[in-house]
């Protein structure tokens, strides 16, 4: 696995369209909130990636608490990752920006990656039973990047 870090968030943006992401797996499966029309013009460049919403800011915002919260619930230690990290799989096309990563799986070598969700109460009832599947898909899909 290599990663590859950017100075800032436009570099990082662009280092995602040079493969599939762990947010564009579930597209490609039908699972996703965007039509693949709209990933696929979004990485040719020829339409701007989706705007930062309101709730994606208060995530990226509680973010560092949340994996405080849960290092210190689980017991385990989470690695944040520098800003703007792509980690790039095998084959190179497939990338990940996992939230964390996470070296001491009581049963798992190696590092795995943590990923934080922040869900207001009006999506609650899609992750009452388990998380949605559009989220089953980006986890796996990072699980697979991170070699994990």
């Amino acid at each position: 696995m290599k990663f590859l870090t950017a100075d800032d968030k436009t570099k990082w943006l662009k280092a995602r369209h040079l493969g599939i992401g762990s947010s564009d797996a579930p597209v490609l499966v039908g699972a996703g909130r965007k039509s693949l029309l709209a990933l696929y013009t979004e990485k040719l460049g020829l339409t701007e990636d989706a705007e930062t919403t309101e709730l994606m800011e208060a995530g990226l915002e509680l973010q560092p608490g949340i994996g405080r919260m849960f290092a210190r619930r689980t017991g385990r230690t989470l690695v944040d990752l520098p800003p703007w990290t792509v980690y790039q799989g095998d084959p190179g096309y497939m990338l990940a920006s996992p939230d964390f990563l996470c070296p001491d799986h009581p049963t798992l070598p190696g590092m795995g990656g943590v990923e934080v969700k922040f869900v207001t109460f009006v999506q609650g009832d899609e992750w009452e039973e388990e998380p949605p599947l559009a989220a089953q898909i980006q986890v796996h899909h990072q699980m697979y990047v991170c070699e994990r």
